[in-house]
């Protein structure tokens, strides 16, 4: 999900009108382009991040951020990564301006971008959402671009006027009686190696700041200048970030600044719910609406499932994160009527069609990128996604969320299980743990039934029987594929027993229906499957061709910690009718092994003239800490090895 550079994502945004003049950056931008390192002294990086100075500065009238890059492109995946510098905004209360961009040629030219090359342009998420059109990028495309070229963007952010939008993401100013609120956060690290970054704040000295550093230690430097205080953090020669998959999201990894004037998550939850309980509106049509869903409904539990399952069908997510187009929803009546919503406006909605079908429900800020909450720090800013918890008689909440249009009822998105959220009420806002379902919740099942003929060819039927994780990957790989694209999908599959595999059938379940598990079903042919010699006919288990985990550990080792979608159980069965004339030489010997990671078992047995196979992986975490991943490595290693799956047949005497 949103990894691509964007400049948004970090810091710089601020809920303030006006600005202010005179703050000088950049004055040393030649001499730095003279003296940057060459390309051999980072084999590694695309690219070479010389500066990153940010520098925002408040005011009881405004405020103004500026933000100065010089960064020397080495490779051409560096290239690809900041040609185009895309810096998203709030129109309704930013202006963007850019003050310089320019290119420094390895020959010392120096290129600017023509007119055209700088443009303003929707929210690649917005672009069939005219409610979010305050959503907007300033999209910076260099020129003259090669290997050892040096680009220099500056640019400055300026609040227009008073207001919420995509700027309050991370810079949150409230003016008049209410006190005055302001959050933040940056890395200092990245994927490419940098020289050197500083993040200042100059504020007004009453304005309280608690900042932490997380993952590192980098002390502020501060300065009192009469009613104002600076801080200034600054990190140089910061190695980058190697990456590998399924690595923590950068956040858990890099140092990271977080900041903010909230006292507490009350607090923070009283300023989300005034933004959010005004609009839900239980008007005529709304009850009407929810009285239709629920009609025939017996239980509450049945009621929240019909209510829910329209909303997730019926309303079209606009996948914009928490915050990029605001945190205040549209009224719930206008959301009904667009049939369209964002994920505040989409829980919007839900909770006041549950309202007028008689159930409570409150709105619940989460953080969907494996982004760990840090409860001593009350901030908005450490939250992404916004769903609904319905709380129970006996305790604890059923949760909801009605942008997940592929996860079937009761099954929360694999990325949200496990993490804390800010439930909010109308009186104010607490944390609260959202379970991590079991394995068990999360299981894949294939039952292959094959039928081996004399000649070596090989037949049969695979079943998947889909449930949590699994099943939400299969709705969102084939749930809208056509059917030209279904049958290729088929085929590929196919193959994967065995190049020249014919697909003979597929069928599944409806994927649109999601309170029913999927199962996925395709027949095949595939001649010449098994080897014939002399009197010996040898031929290997056919692993599941439909798998939905894409869960391989490639690594000899690993530097960072590995993150697994969920918790899950994957087992195989295998029935294989052994052909007349033949009986077993040679079965894969049975195995056990158990780790904290998880536990694998593999048995082959012969019954009634058949060979039964069945395979079994039980991972119980969500991460596998480094230290335990070559546990987790050696057990899909014995997985993978031929004799684990080879089986030997003869010819029978008479």
């Amino acid at each position: 999900m949103w990894r691509k550079i964007c400049f948004a994502t970090a810091f710089f945004c601020l809920l303030i009108g006006g600005g202010i003049q005179g703050v000088a950056i950049g004055e040393s931008t030649e001499d730095m382009v003279k003296n940057s390192p060459p390309a051999s002294d980072y084999p590694q990086a695309g690219a070479l991040i010389l500066l990153d100075d940010t520098k925002v500065i408040l005011t009881d009238g405004g405020s103004t951020t500026q933000r100065h890059l010089l960064v020397k492109l080495f490779k051409k995946r560096g290239i690809e990564k900041w040609g185009d510098i895309k810096q998203r905004y709030d129109k309704s209360h930013q202006k963007v301006e850019t003050e310089v961009a320019r290119t420094f040629k390895p020959d010392g030219s120096v290129v600017e971008p023509p007119p055209d090359a700088i443009s303003d342009v929707s929210a690649p998420e917005v672009q069939w959402a005219s409610a979010y059109s305050n959503a907007m990028m300033k999209v910076v495309s260099f020129a003259g671009l090669e290997p050892g070229s040096i680009i220099d963007y500056q640019w400055e952010i300026r609040s227009v006027k008073k207001g919420g939008g995509l700027f309050s993401k991370l810079f949150g100013w409230l003016k008049g009686k209410q006190k005055r609120n302001f959050w933040t956060g940056t890395k200092f690290r990245s994927t490419d190696p940098i020289l050197e970054k500083r993040f200042t704040i100059d504020a007004p000295a009453d304005l309280k700041l608690k900042p932490v550093i997380l993952h590192g230690e980098i002390s502020p430097m501060k300065k009192e200048v009469g009613k104002r205080v600076v801080y200034t953090w600054e990190a140089k020669d910061m190695g980058q970030i190697i990456e590998e998959p399924n690595m923590p999201p950068l956040d858990q990894i890099a140092p990271r600044l977080l900041l903010t004037t909230f006292n507490s998550w009350t607090d923070v939850g009283k300023w989300f719910a005034k933004g959010f309980y005004p609009q839900v509106k239980v008007t005529g049509q709304i009850e009407g609406e929810a009285s239709a869903l629920t009609s025939g409904a017996i239980t509450e539990l049945e009621k929240i499932r019909n209510i829910f399952l329209w909303v997730v069908r019926e309303i079209r997510t606009v996948h914009l994160p928490l915050g990029q187009a605001g945190y205040k929803p549209h009224p719930a009546p206008k959301v009904l009527e667009n049939r369209y919503g964002d994920c505040r406006d989409k829980a919007v909605l839900l909770v006041s069609l549950l309202q007028g079908a008689g159930i409570e429900a409150y709105p619940a800020l989460v953080n969907h990128s494996e982004v760990e909450i840090d409860e001593d720090l009350p901030s908005p800013g450490q939250f992404n996604d916004l769903i609904v918890a319905v709380p129970r008689t006996k305790g604890g909440y059923i949760w909801l969320d009605p942008a997940a249009e592929n996860s079937p009822w009761g099954y929360l998105p694999p990325e949200e299980q496990g993490t804390k959220a800010l439930v909010v009420k109308p009186d104010g806002g607490e944390i609260v743990k959202i379970p991590l379902l079991l394995p068990e919740e999360n299981r894949s099942f294939a039952l292959m039934k094959l039928d081996l003929a004399s000649d070596g060819n090989l037949s049969g039927v695979v079943t998947n029987r889909l449930k949590g994780f699994t099943d939400q990957v299969a709705r969102a790989l084939l749930k809208d594929k056509t059917p030209q694209e279904r049958e290729k999908f088929f085929q590929e599959a196919a193959n994967r027993i065995s190049q020249g595999t014919e697909l003979v059938a597929d069928t599944l379940t409806n994927l649109k229906d999601l309170k029913t598990p999927a199962e996925i079903r395709l027949s095949f042919k595939s001649p010449q499957y098994a080897i014939l010699e002399g009197e010996m006919m040898l031929f290997e288990v056919p692993s599941n061709p439909l798998t939905f985990y894409g869960l391989f550990p490639t690594l000899p080792f690993r530097k960072y910690d590995m993150i697994i979608p969920s918790p899950m159980i994957m087992e195989e069965r295998v029935i294989i009718k052994i052909p007349s004339g033949y009986r077993v030489a040679h079965l894969p010997e049975e195995m056990k092994i158990e780790k904290p990671v998880g536990e694998f078992t593999l048995s082959c047995q012969e019954r009634d003239g058949q060979v039964v196979y069945t395979r079994k992986l039980a991972l119980r975490s969500k991460k596998v800490e480094r230290g335990e991943y070559r546990n987790l490595k050696s057990m899909f290693d014995k997985l993978a090895k031929p004799q684990t799956r080879l089986i030997i047949l003869e010819k029978e005497t008479t």
